[in-house]
């Protein structure tokens, strides 16, 4: 008995080894689970509305719908803001029809499709209909960039600054709409036309004197919370970061540099902060999980005011060349690709951030110091 008892044990912890590296897999896609594969999710209306709208968008790019269902949002129950983002989606569709089979034949190959868990940049335009963000929307797939997508959907550390504008001056057009008292109306205008802007003008106003908008200010911090929670989830944000222009973005916007911080990936996510050698090799975890042929290098540097070694990482591509993704911090694009003789030259510019130059203190004139502490006693007496 106790040795079979030891023989389980080592069969549970073996399947639990191999769970743990297994890798990543496509999504099941919602539009194409037949009646046999519909148990895994929690039934609900949701389910069956979902399934007959991606139908309807599988009639003119069937290979759209089955991306659109393999997205998180349509891999369990699904939520009612969930259906109704998707029905937003569809309306618009069906307006840009031609815009958005452009978009989806650019973004198609953003990532390894036999690989990935799904499509990211598909999932950032479902998150704008999400969000109302429906003017986003129609620029993007009119003029596709990138980064644009991105910055505009995923809120990250160094993108929340622009988002909170976006929110606040979006909330001032709202207040300003609804003033019911046209003499603050007017006088919110000659603000306005004087200081070439009035949005937090407007919010103050709002917050002053609610009783006269019918628009009630909502803060930014309750959005916030929402988006950060689209980030908390460490093989969440694994599964969307699937492609070495999505780890290179990510990695730009979403980091500070720490130059004596040195910590595994998972930690280096949580602490959003670290050296080059942390941030290439949460780099290199996002492109090996997604099915890139990856490599970590570290070279010795000699003449950098702050760093005696630097470290970049990126994928072996079929020729044997070195793109480099990760260059963090000074690496503002992916760079490449490489011999490895090359790479070494590239990643030895150190791409560190020297200390500031002490302020240069200049004495000042006796005269000026006895003026400034006979207005500066002045003012506290």
């Amino acid at each position: 008995m106790m040795k079979a008892s030891r023989l389980i044990n080592r069969l549970l912890l073996l399947i639990f080894i191999l769970a743990g590296c297994a890798a990543i897999q496509p999504n099941k896609s919602l539009f194409q689970n037949e009646f046999s594969h519909i148990l895994k999710y929690k039934i609900d209306p949701n389910f069956f509305s979902a399934r007959k709208i991606l139908q309807e968008i599988s009639l003119s790019n069937r290979s759209l719908a089955i991306e659109l269902g393999k997205l998180p949002e349509f891999q369990q129950s699904i939520k009612d803001e969930d259906l109704d983002a998707l029905k937003k989606f569809f309306s618009l569709y069906r307006t840009y029809q031609i815009d958005f089979d452009r978009f989806f034949e650019q973004i198609y190959f953003i990532g390894k499709p036999e690989i990935r868990s799904f499509n990211a940049p598909l999932q950032a335009l479902f998150w704008l209909a999400k969000d109302e963000k429906i003017g986003d929307i129609t620029t993007i797939i009119r003029d596709f960039y990138l980064e644009e997508l991105l910055e505009k959907s995923w809120v990250l550390l160094h993108t929340e600054h622009l988002h909170r504008w976006q929110w606040r001056s979006i909330q001032a057009r709202k207040l300003f709409d609804s003033c019911r008292d046209e003499s603050l109306k007017r006088k919110i205008e000659v603000f306005f036309y004087k200081n070439r802007g009035a949005t937090d003008y407007i919010i103050s106003l709002g917050e002053q004197y609610p009783d006269r908008f019918a628009h009630k200010y909502q803060s930014f911090n309750n959005n916030r919370l929402l988006h950060q929670a689209r980030w908390n989830n460490f093989r969440t944000v694994v599964n969307r970061i699937n492609s070495p222009e999505l780890v290179h973005y990510y990695i730009v916007k979403n980091f500070i540099f720490e130059p004596n911080l040195s910590l595994k990936p998972e930690k280096t996510f949580f602490e959003k902060s670290g050296n080059s050698h942390a941030l290439a090799f949460l780099g290199e975890l996002l492109l090996k999980k997604n099915g890139y042929d990856t490599f970590i290098r570290k070279v010795k540097i000699v003449d950098s005011p702050c760093a005696t070694e630097h470290s970049g990482s990126g994928i072996i591509l079929e020729n044997g060349k070195y793109l480099l993704v990760v260059d963090f911090p000074g690496g503002k694009q992916i760079s490449g690709p490489f011999d490895l003789h090359t790479l070494d030259i590239v990643l030895s510019q150190g791409n560190c951030f020297p200390p500031p130059k002490p302020p240069v203190l200049i004495p000042l004139p006796d005269f000026f110091k006895i003026e400034f502490l006979v207005d500066y006693i002045g003012r506290y007496e």
